[in-house]
């Protein structure tokens, strides 16, 4: 005879609408893909190989000859594969930032102060106020520009690092670009550093 108890028809119900799901695979069963290239390791810093750039500094931090710092030798390109050490007859480093205007979570600016440490030389900081090349040549762009340099200048001056910015008044494309240059040129003359860092710039420039 059927039950009159609504709790065992309530559960009765809830059973028949209850379907056994099928085991899954675990993941030791499954056959490996061909398509799925495995994922390789990433390398350490230390077996980075020595023909690289990045593994020329990673060998001269290693063997101790100049470079002491916490940068991994990953984050650093050299673009002078020929020159590794640094200029005997320099005064200083310089870290020449064009497009990021911070002091914190600046890989560049962290490695220019490792470098200088390292060296026992002053540290300092260049920037060209380049219109067209990291900004439009609008004044909304300028003036959130030069609000960045003025934050950067600020927080540069309480760790007691040299700050220099140099305005690029040119306004055609060419003109700009020699003045750019030579404005670098006279900078570096005068300050005579033993190793130059610049930032990353990975976007291409500006079209005028």
């Amino acid at each position: 005879m059927p039950s009159g108890d609504p709790k065992e028809k309530q559960e009765t119900s809830r059973s028949k609408r209850r379907k056994p799901h099928p085991k899954s695979p675990s993941k030791e069963s499954l056959p490996e893909s061909p398509s799925r290239p495995r994922k390789k390791a990433p390398l350490e810093a230390s077996t980075a190989p020595t023909n690289s750039p990045g593994g020329l500094i990673a060998s001269a931090k290693a063997k101790g000859k100049w470079l002491q710092g916490t940068v991994d030798s990953r984050r650093v390109r050299c673009l002078t594969p020929t020159v590794t050490v640094p200029n005997p007859s320099g005064e200083c480093v310089v870290c020449f930032l064009q497009r990021d205007l911070r002091l914190q979570d600046n890989w560049a600016l962290l490695f220019a102060q490792d470098a200088a440490l390292s060296l026992k030389t002053p540290l300092h900081v260049l920037h060209l106020v380049a219109p067209g090349y990291c900004f439009q040549r609008t004044s909304r762009h300028l003036q959130f520009h030069l609000q960045g340099v003025k934050e950067l200048a600020a927080g540069l001056a309480a760790h007691d690092i040299s700050f220099h910015c140099f305005p690029v008044v040119a306004a055609d494309a060419a003109a700009a670009e020699a003045e750019a240059k030579g404005r670098m040129q006279t900078a570096l003359q005068e300050l005579s550093p033993k190793v130059v860092v610049c930032d990353l710039m990975p976007l291409r420039c500006a079209s005028v």
